[in-house]
């Protein structure tokens, strides 16, 4: 998303409908089953920027229906690989690790029933070794997103 940051029509509703980003992200997702978003976790939640793209595809990719949406995509499984320069320990129990918890409702409302969420703290300190490990486990779940 950062490298199409200038072409994302945020919020610009005159022109949203025509935009060529817009227009490419709904073809993709509409023709998607799964969906993998990796992020960093930005001031304790998900990025601003990844959030406005969910809002893009709500203009096409559900239609609401109290209490959640009706899904109009065919999105059966999703993976979610967030980093953070904190310990893991610190989100999980100061901030409420709300970048996970913002995108997990953000799928429960799309109608995504099955997601995983992989998360890695503490990015700055990694060993050659422990990202290693981090990879081999992400490509493991990838093997469970693509089944």
């Amino acid at each position: 998303l950062y490298e199409h940051a200038q072409r994302i029509p945020f919020y610009d509703f005159n022109t949203i409908k025509t935009n060529p980003f817009f227009l490419e992200n709904k073809e993709r997702i509409m023709a998607a089953d799964r969906l993998l978003i990796m992020h960093p976790v930005w001031w304790y939640s998900a990025p601003g920027i990844l959030k406005c793209w969910m809002d893009l595809i709500s203009n096409y990719a559900w239609q609401y229906q109290e209490p959640y949406a009706k899904p109009l995509h065919k999105i059966t499984k999703a993976l979610v690989v967030n980093t953070a320069a904190m310990p893991n320990l610190f989100r999980w129990f100061f901030t409420r690790n709300s970048a996970t918890e913002t995108v997990k409702r953000m799928f429960r409302f799309m109608g995504i029933k099955q997601s995983f969420f992989y998360e890695i703290g503490r990015t700055e300190k990694l060993t050659a070794e422990q990202e290693k490990k981090h990879l081999k486990k992400i490509i493991k779940k990838s093997d469970w997103l693509i089944s």
